[in-house]
């Protein structure tokens, strides 16, 4: 009995240890993330609404609003990354873990979409209704900083996540947007 009291003790320990690593954030990388010169590059790619959403996104979240609720973050993890996303919100808040945040909201899908709300999930989104979104979430923000091209954003923004396909699912999204 008293080797089994120890192993969950060593387990407990083991998963509070665990949860803690996970919240201590590198200071450096923090300001990396944080530097404006470094914000919202997807693979050395960079157009100028992503910083507009970005910003929008992280004063949504700063104010505790479920990322996955707000179109500008849904749009800041497609032209960021979702990996730099996610831990630009542990920088600002080290209890946040994207493992267990909440899904993608139906209603900011349906608005990815260009749908009215209460959207059936089981509606593909199209990279045409995807760069609608994209361009609406920038004006929606008050920014003109469009991507030079659809062409543009198709290859360095939409492929991260579609992987080759045509359409992606509301899985599919909701997975990619909770990627640390």
């Amino acid at each position: 009995m008293l080797a089994s009291v120890a192993t969950i003790a060593s387990l407990v320990s083991f998963a509070l240890a665990s949860r803690e690593a996970r919240a201590v954030i590198d200071v450096n990388v923090c300001a990396t993330l944080g530097d404006s010169e470094h914000y919202g590059y997807l693979d050395m790619k960079h157009f100028d609404g992503c910083n507009a959403v970005i910003d929008d996104c992280v004063k949504s979240f700063e104010a505790g609003e479920n990322p996955w609720a707000t179109a500008s973050c849904v749009a800041a993890a497609t032209c960021w990354g979702p990996e730099s996303l996610n831990q630009y919100f542990q920088c600002k808040n080290e209890s946040y873990d994207p493992a267990s945040a909440l899904d993608l909201d139906v209603n900011v899908y349906a608005s990815v979409l260009g749908l009215e709300v209460d959207v059936d999930v089981n509606v593909d989104l199209s990279f045409e209704q995807y760069n609608s979104f994209i361009d609406a979430t920038i004006s929606l923000v008050g920014s003109d900083g469009l991507p030079e091209s659809t062409d543009f954003l198709k290859d360095y923004f939409w492929a991260p996540f579609a992987n080759g396909a045509d359409t992606v699912s509301y899985d599919e999204l909701n997975t990619y947007v909770h990627r640390a």
